[in-house]
């Protein structure tokens, strides 16, 4: 919540919007730095304020990621986040929302 009242998410800056549920962050992608959710139209405000994004850092969910999963593997959950992860997510949010 804190990231969407950062972007100024309508919904979420005035108060209407205090939790979300699992439907809310159903659209997400696992990316270099992290877990990316994309929130659909009128989920946490107006359609007129285009798309909004939050993407949830491995160093944040560390206690969640079995490291002897999938997830566990990725070098950079292993080494944390580093400068050619963040542009790779840069890239990749950036075509995900020109969609």
């Amino acid at each position: 919540m804190n990231d969407l009242r950062k972007q100024e998410a309508g919904w979420v800056v005035d108060g209407q919007l205090k939790e979300l549920g699992a439907d809310d962050m159903s659209a997400f992608a696992i990316t270099p730095m992290g877990i990316s959710i994309a929130f659909a139209p009128y989920a946490v405000g107006s359609y007129a304020e285009g798309p909004y994004f939050v993407t949830v850092p491995y160093s944040a969910l560390k206690e969640v990621i079995d490291p002897a999963g999938p997830l566990g593997s990725w070098p950079v959950f292993r080494a944390g986040n580093d400068t050619r992860a963040r542009s790779t997510e840069t890239a990749y949010l950036t075509l995900v929302s020109s969609l």
